[in-house]
């Protein structure tokens, strides 16, 4: 079950900014579209070539891609990287995939070119450990025993920044963000971080990991009677990703504005991915073992409903792309700007569970 893992994932939080390795565009690389999604600040560090960090090797590289009416980002190619054979055009173009433009005003218009420039850096990828390898992480009973219990049974998420102790295991953690109410959720999760959380002394990158810091955010599970439940994905039949998706129906705010809520419970979907999409994300290392699984993610909530900063809370079989496979349909969420409930969405969390069945 994904909810026993209290699991490791990076969100943007004000203090974490600073460490990014990577600088690329921003709102005005479409005049006239805005960018509204990309990939977060920690699956940045997780793209960055491998080989290069070890080597200490910073780089560039610029894509020139295609924008849909809708805002996808498809159809990109490499136009320069400096220097080359590091791995830092992959990277790029991994992470612009990841990428979500404005729609275009006009319900007419066809794709737009865009010329998209990556600048990454090492030495703020090596301060962080990237690829840790786990010897211990939190079960079921660890995380009963920490839960906050000022929630109510509803859970919360903090986001966390510790240093890696000499024996692997994570220590001085700081609450970068947490939901409320924040001092509770906080302390569970810095408690639950420091007792059962160890990784081993190298990382899979073949770094020393004691002594470098590692960005994490620890999920306890919305245990109230009506959290909602996985979105499930089952079998279906391969398609071309760009094809076009169904209308979605405009939804304007209410006049009387409710509270705002800092977790989402009860989301009012207007736009969820397809088979089709998930069929076409599917990992491809997965589908050709025929290997099924299961991950979920978290995001922040824009005003409109859709969703940004996204990061992976736990995925199953790491390695196989689940986790990153589940980031890839982020742009495919919209939520109406209110809940069920009647409290706005913008600025809320929310938690999205997939399971993966191998499509036959």
């Amino acid at each position: 079950m994904i909810a026993m893992f209290a699991a490791l994932a990076l969100m943007a939080a004000a203090s974490a900014r600073e460490a990014s390795p990577v600088e690329n565009g921003g709102v005005d690389l479409l005049p006239g579209r805005s960018l509204m999604g990309r990939l977060s600040e920690r699956g940045m560090r997780r793209l960055y070539p491998v080989q290069a960090v070890r080597n200490g090797v910073s780089g560039r590289a610029t894509l020139a891609c295609m924008v849909a009416p809708r805002g996808l980002v498809h159809s990109c190619r490499v136009e320069s990287e400096t220097p080359e054979r590091h791995g830092f055009a992959e990277a790029s173009l991994e992470a612009a995939s990841h990428y979500q433009f404005a729609p275009a005003r006009d319900a007419d218009a066809g794709d737009a070119p865009v010329r998209i420039p990556f600048v990454w850096k090492a030495e703020r990828a090596a301060a962080y450990v990237l690829r840790p390898v786990w010897l211990k992480q939190p079960g079921r009973a660890d995380i009963d025993a920490a839960y906050p219990r000022e929630t109510g049974d509803r859970g919360g998420v903090a986001e966390l920044e510790c240093r890696v102790a000499m024996n692997g295991g994570l220590e001085a953690c700081k609450v970068l963000l947490a939901s409320s109410p924040a001092d509770a959720v906080g302390r569970a999760a810095v408690g639950l971080a420091e007792r059962t959380m160890r990784m081993t002394v190298t990382d899979a990158s073949g770094m020393d990991t004691p002594g470098r810091l590692f960005q994490t955010q620890v999920s306890f599970p919305d245990r109230s009677p009506n959290a909602p439940p996985p979105l499930m994905i089952g079998p279906v039949r391969d398609r071309d990703p760009r094809q076009p998706l169904p209308p979605v129906s405009a939804t304007s705010l209410q006049p009387s504005p409710p509270p705002r809520s800092p977790i989402i419970m009860a989301p009012d979907w207007v736009r969820r991915p397809t088979a089709e999409d998930i069929a076409a994300n599917y990992p491809p290392a997965a589908r050709e073992a025929g290997v099924e699984g299961h991950a979920t993610i978290i995001c922040k909530v824009r005003a409109n409903g859709t969703l940004e900063l996204c990061s992976v809370v736990s995925e199953s079989r790491q390695g196989l792309g689940f986790g990153d496979a589940s980031l890839r349909l982020v742009k495919l969420f919209k939520m109406k700007p209110t809940q069920r409930n009647g409290a706005f969405v913008d600025g809320g969390t929310i938690r999205i569970p997939f399971v993966w069945t191998s499509p036959k």
